[in-house]
């Protein structure tokens, strides 16, 4: 994705006070693409995404801080947004 399009993930990703031991050392968002053949068809986070854009704690949510999170969304979007079909 062109830099200047959404926000820097690769580092200094913050996880869920539940979720940081598990994620030391690994401080990025996390996606696999869901191929059929050659062709990316999707996207899947194994991190919860949704229920950590909320201010809201969850006995051992597996996902981001709020600001993170809606950053990670903000980055799809983008993404699929600028897909051509």
């Amino acid at each position: 994705m062109d830099p200047g399009l959404g926000y820097n993930l690769t580092s200094g990703v913050e996880f869920r006070a539940g979720f940081r031991m598990a994620r030391l050392g690994r401080q990025y968002a996390e996606f696999f693409g869901i191929f059929d053949g050659e062709k990316m068809i999707g996207v899947y986070s194994p991190l919860d995404m949704v229920f950590s854009a909320t201010d809201y704690e969850a006995f051992k949510c597996k996902g981001y801080k709020p600001e993170d999170a809606a950053a990670v969304m903000t980055n799809l979007a983008v993404y699929v947004s600028t897909l051509k079909q």
